[in-house]
């Protein structure tokens, strides 16, 4: 490396482990001292973020390490003592050391880049030469752009289209979401070739064909009816095979009577239909047997190829309509991105590209190369077309200095545009190729073993281009050996996996069944060596095996997941580096209900969804328990009720962070196996939505709706919601091959390294093989040719991963492999037992495998480990029947002498609670003492129809579009809006959530429009019904509440026979909402008072001791006394009085009812309301309410007198009122007599005071 000439373009194939990045540092010293050049005139390009951070650093140490060096004429490599000996003169080595000491100064400066950086600096520092604008803003996701073009090609081309395109198209299951995962984050460049080439269809003639059809199958329609039995009857004929008819028959003849149903039979016919003609009723004879016949089935024979054609032109049509798609997203994608002035990661290299061949763009490359005189691109076989463009038009002129570094046989980011004919386009133009081939990374023997594996083949890359040289041994002195039992075992093993029995008619294993078997597998070998490292036994070098020395290398994230649950069913810490995407797990799944829950905590159905969660932790037991104790459901919605109010006052994230604390998220989480990476995502969630909140200013509804958003499959991710690592403990790393690149473990195991090479994408790409161009083929006629083509690219890949997957191992590397069913066109399939068809490599190997039995494929194996002279050894797959379960976590204690050293398990015991639990204490509710009698009210005014039933519009795909039941009998268009209003609990809810915030003066601003508006979006229900609510609203606070000839006037009340006290005395004044001001009422207001022991027994003997007989509905109310089942209680009771309300003088207690009991205003006349007072137990609401707000006004109000001062109790039947019916409507009324009111007071209410 230090006699490589610092001039032309260079190439440098760096092989797994021999060391990219200490060339490139090496180089870069180089240019420093031997060709002058100061930091800021050295780029370094490299792919990624962290690629970048850790090249500045090995960079920065290298050149100080140098530095050092010749300082002291002292090296303590191989590189700097050969660097030393070109400066042998105590002069040059000061101007070198000069050199370095400035280069450090200014390391600051130094040109180190991502390739989209350096793009974006250049197109920045040249905006003149480049044309492009200085504020243009970077995004990182262009696919809302995307999907607006899609949209608009969807309404320009499908709207408008011929009905039998349109049809069929949504037949083939096209919409704008389909066409968006077609185009998915492809560039398209113009240099693309897109195939087939077509001209527009031609819609005359396919009209043409759809007429024809249409009068054909009317023919048919028209003769099926007198037919029918005897086409039934032709085609159960014996001649005719009984597989194709048979008991099929009747099957077929209902399949055409539905076909030929309506007068508008469908183009598109059903699947059996081609059973009707005549030519497949001749091909399904018996032998010998004779054809029946029927004018029907050469009908049939007419529509079937009628429709036949139909469908090709169709066809065709779509593919037109698709190649229109990538036409139309190629030109409008850049204009509209300009429009906006804003740029995506992959307009910053077309942009410079497009800068750079322009003409006058000699210029552009002329300032880059005076800025830049050097410049070393790492991770080159990464590249693509455009990125290589770059590079050649800037670096390619004579004088300038251009090292490209990387390693064909690690290109394995197809997936994100890499492209690797474009680097061996690049290696066929440089001047001088150079090959690092000495592995410094792993064992000798392994090194062995990977180059026996690979040198088997004459092209184990596919492609010849792709030259695989035996890697040699950069250390052969290698010191930290795996040992196993004080022996060195193999360090390439092969697991042979294969059906139970193993004899060549055994079919091939299934996927679904080896992938769980081999992670359980993998799971008991990680178990068995970290027990022999605790041991002992199992050593790397001088010190023992650990978790954090093993890495199991997988493919898809779903093969990540199951690893890990078998690693966790065994107790073994796994921590996950992945790039599933955060917003795709489980957690932001639970984070939606537990956001949806806070922002509508009387929701019951969003609450439950909440508490079922996992960070919540309430079982179906818990759940279930919850129906029958109100105390517990009060306090969790209390507690809801309280993260709302923390969330609206202080942001999301000093709610989240509370409620984390409160219900102990943390501990919960981390007990399960995986907690590490539960609680991870969680934090990550977090300070995603706050950032968004905090940057968008979302209020708390927006924000639920971006995490929905956020959590819809069909969304792109993006990097920074990519998984976080869990932990940086000791622990098995799991980790996806593409993220492994660069890395490397003591241990490796690849337990899935059998993806295959089938097609994933309708968008067939592959290249010329001439010219190496991109080719896109849609559906031409050389499909069949073009896909062979783009499955060898793809095997090629394939190949390339599995050399990374195991070039990772420094001490020992296992995988799997067997005789498994669909894994022909895998990588390990074409390198162990692959045929010789260079061409088309992936069909050859595919139907070699498929020949092979799981005898053969073991014994082509051991041959092939035989040759491997003791580096490979190839095992039976073990058994997980034998897996050593973790039972403990060691405790480590610090060496005096460094690292940690092994302690016994400490042992884990709960503590035992022998005290006793008074149940009868707790926190109980109106809603507790009635709920052992089958109807709970723990929801705000849940709905009950005359039958009992309750109806809940939460069932429904969309609020809001219930209809009344079909029991009502008002005719339909006296039928009310308030009657037609959803019912349920979310009705209710959604009600007392707006009678709480409007202001009854003012209900006919716009301001309580909007507010309704509001409410009903938060609430899920249809914007239809903004009208009959404001309507109804209007309605209540202008409906009388008492009127005179109900209650007469008396100077002193006194008992009626109707059993209902007068409000006041004096002159009555006409009660109304409309007439109290916000500042005249409280809501929802809430209450505790100490409660004595209370049984169901004594609760009614206590109404009856008071005169309850008297009341309304007197026996009937006693008798519902008798059927409440509570248990025994004593502590506090709590309730929510919706509204308290003073005028003229007097305090009013209101409870608002949505009730529906029924369509007609009849039902909610005053009588009607005894009944339903009695029946749902409201009489015992009130009085509980009343004695609660009687020792709050005795307490606030020093001169408070029940008898002067208090009004009376109002439950308003929202449906039933309507000024224009009057008070006898929708209102229950009463004033219950102060003795009676005192007497409950001194019997319920324990030591202390109402609060």
């Amino acid at each position: 490396m230090t006699h490589t000439p610092l001039s032309g373009t260079n190439l440098i194939e760096a092989g797994a482990g021999t060391g990219k990045t200490y060339a490139i540092a090496g180089l870069y010293v180089r240019l420093l001292i031997e060709s002058a050049l100061p930091v800021r005139e050295i780029l370094v390009v490299t792919y990624t973020v962290a690629a970048t951070d850790e090249l500045k650093d090995r960079i920065r140490r290298r050149v100080r390490d140098a530095l050092c060096a010749f300082q002291t004429g002292w090296g303590t490599d191989a590189f700097l003592i050969a660097l030393l000996k070109k400066f042998p003169e105590p002069g040059e080595r000061v101007h070198a050391a000069e050199r370095l000491t400035r280069a450090l100064r200014d390391f600051d400066e130094a040109a180190i880049h991502t390739i989209h950086g350096f793009c974006q600096r250049v197109l920045r520092e040249n905006a003149f030469e480049s044309g492009e604008l200085f504020d243009t803003e970077l995004i990182t996701d262009d696919q809302q752009i995307r999907l607006e073009i899609v949209e608009d090609f969807w309404r320009n081309h499908f709207y408008e289209t011929a009905p039998e395109v349109a049809a069929y198209a949504l037949e083939q299951k096209y919409s704008p979401e389909s066409l968006l995962r077609f185009i998915g984050s492809r560039a398209f460049l113009p240099e693309w070739r897109i195939v087939p080439e077509m001209e527009p269809p031609d819609d005359e003639e396919r009209g043409r064909l759809v007429e024809r059809l249409r009068r054909e199958l009317s023919a048919l329609r028209a003769d099926w009816p007198t037919c029918r039995e005897e086409v039934s009857a032709r085609l159960g004929d014996p001649a005719l095979k009984a597989n194709l008819y048979g008991s099929r028959v009747p099957w077929l003849i209902a399949e055409m009577d539905r076909c030929l149903a309506g007068e508008n039979t469908s183009l598109f016919l059903f699947a059996g239909f081609e059973k009707f003609t005549a030519d497949k009723i001749a091909a399904s004879l018996r032998k010998g047997g004779t054809s029946p016949e029927h004018p029907v089935f050469e009908l049939c024979r007419t529509i079937w190829g009628l429709s036949s054609q139909l469908k090709v032109a169709l066809d065709r049509h779509l593919l037109f309509l698709k190649r229109e798609l990538i036409r139309a997203m190629t030109e409008e994608l850049p204009q509209k991105k300009q429009q906006r002035n804003v740029q995506y990661f992959d307009d910053l290299l077309l942009r410079l590209r497009r800068a750079l061949l322009k003409p006058g763009g000699e210029g552009l490359a002329q300032a880059i190369r005076r800025r830049y005189r050097a410049a070393l691109i790492d991770e080159f076989q990464d590249t693509d077309p455009v990125q290589y463009v770059i590079f050649s038009a800037i670096f390619r002129e004579a004088g300038n200095i251009l090292f490209l570094i990387g390693d064909p046989k690690q290109a394995i980011y197809s997936f994100r545009g890499a492209d690797i004919f474009a680097y061996l386009t690049a290696a066929s133009q440089v001047e001088a190729v150079h090959t690092l081939d000495a592995n410094w990374r792993s064992d000798p023997v392994l090194i062995r073993a990977v180059n026996t594996l690979f040198s088997r083949r004459e092209n184990p890359f596919v492609f010849p281009e792709i030259a695989f040289r035996p890697a040699r041994a950069g250390n052969e002195t290698f010191t930290e050996k795996l040992t196993i039992e004080g022996c060195s075992e193999p360090p390439l093993q092969c697991w042979f996996i294969d059906a139970d029995g193993g004899d060549e008619a055994q079919k091939p294993l299934p996927k679904g069944i080896a992938r769980p078997r081999v992670a359980r597998a993998v799971a008991a070998e990680i178990a068995r060596l970290l027990l022999l490292g605790r041991q002992g036994r199992a050593m790397i070098g001088e010190r023992a095996l650990r978790e954090g020395d093993i890495a199991v290398l997988v493919r898809t994230n779903r093969e990540a997941r199951l690893c890990r649950e078998g690693l966790a069913a065994l107790r073994i810490p796994a921590v996950l580096h992945s790039t599933g995407d955060l917003f795709d797990s489980p957690e932001a799944m639970e984070m939606e209900r537990l956001l949806l829950a806070v922002l509508s905590p009387d929701r019951a159905e969003l609450l439950l969804a909440a508490l079922a969660t996992d960070m919540v932790g309430c079982n179906l037991a818990a759940l279930d328990a919850l129906r029958h104790d109100e105390q517990a459901w009060e306090t969790w919605r209390e507690g809801f009720r309280s993260y709302h109010r923390i969330w609206e006052k202080g942001g999301f994230l000093k709610m989240f962070r509370l409620f984390l604390d409160r219900e102990q998220v943390r501990g919960r989480l981390l007990a399960f196996a995986d907690g590490e990476r539960r609680l991870t995502n969680c934090i990550h969630l977090s300070e995603a939505l706050h950032r968004e909140a905090d940057e968008r200013n979302l209020g708390m509804a927006a924000l639920i709706q971006w995490l929905a958003e956020k959590r819809d499959p069909r969304r792109a991710s993006k990097e920074e919601h990519q998984l976080r690592l869990e932990s940086d403990a000791e622990a098995v790393r799991i980790v996806t091959i593409h993220k492994s690149k660069g890395l490397q473990y003591p241990v490796v195991f690849c337990p899935f390294p059998w993806g295959g090479t089938a097609e994933r994408d309708e968008l067939l790409c592959y290249h010329d093989p001439v010219d190496h161009g991109q080719i896109c083929d849609l559906g031409s006629e050389d499909y069949p040719d073009h896909r062979q083509r783009a499955r060898r690219e793809a095997l090629a890949e394939e190949v390339r991963l599995f050399y990374v997957a195991l070039t990772r191992a420094r001490n020992r590397c296992t995988f799997v492999w067997g005789r498994i069913n669909g894994v022909g066109g895998s990588a390990p399939a074409y390198l162990l037992h692959g045929g010789d068809d260079a061409e088309d490599a992936v069909f050859a190997t595919e139907s070699r495998y498929q020949k092979l039995s799981g005898r053969e494929i073991h014994d082509e194996l051991k041959r092939i480990a035989a040759k491997a002279r003791g580096s490979i050894e190839l095992l039976d797959m073990p058994s997980d029947a034998g897996a050593v379960r973790m039972t403990g976590t060691p405790c480590r204690k610090v060496s005096p002498f460094g690292g940690d050293t092994m302690r016994h398990h400490v042992p884990v015991r709960c503590r035992e609670f022998h005290g006793a639990v008074d149940h009868s204490w707790r926190v109980a509710s109106f809603s507790h003492l009635i709920s052992g009698v089958g109807w709970n009210s723990e929801l705000p005014d849940r709905d009950s129809d005359r039958g009992g039933r309750v109806h809940d519009a939460a069932s429904c795909p969309r609020i809001g579009m219930l209809s009344p039941g079909p029991e009502h009998r008002a005719d339909p268009e006296e039928i009310d809006p308030s009657f037609t209003f959803p019912r349920g609990s979310r009705s209710g809810t959604l009600l007392h959530e707006i009678l709480e915030k409007v202001d009854f003066m003012k209900t006919d601003e716009p301001r309580s429009a909007e507010m309704i508006a509001l409410r009903l979006r938060e609430n899920g229900f249809d914007p239809q019904w903004q009208g009959p609510v404001r309507e109804m609203v209007r309605r209540v606070v202008r409906h009388p509440l008492v009127s005179a000839n109900i209650f007469p006037i008396r100077e002193d009340p006194v008992r009626h026979s109707g059993g209902v006290t007068p409000p006041i005395s004096g002159e009555p004044e006409a009660i109304t909402l409309s007439r109290i001001g916000s500042d005249q009422r409280l809501n929802e207001l809430e209450f505790y008072f100490p409660l004595k022991r209370l049984t169901r027994e004594g609760l009614s003997r206590l109404f009856r001791e008071t005169g309850i007989s008297a009341a309304p509905a007197s026996k009937t109310f006693a008798e519902s006394l008798h059927r409440l089942q509570f248990d025994p209680v004593r502590g506090f009771m709590k309730g929510y009085i919706d509204m308290v309300f003073r005028f003229a003088g007097r305090y009013y207690l209101v409870d608002w009812k949505s009730n529906f009991l029924g369509d007609h205003r009849e039902d909610y006349r005053r009588d009607r309301l005894a009944a339903v007072m009695t029946e749902h137990h409201y009489v015992l609401q009130y009085h509980l309410y009343l004695m609660a707000l009687h020792r709050y006004l005795l307490r606030r109000d020093p001169g408070y007198d029940y008898r002067s001062h208090f009004g009376g109790v109002f439950y308003l039947f929202l449906r039933g009122m309507n000024p224009a019916w009057g008070a006898d409507y929708g209102v229950y009324y009463d004033r219950p007599d102060p003795e009676r009111v005192e007497f409950l007071c001194q019997e319920m209410i324990g030591t202390g005071e109402a609060k």
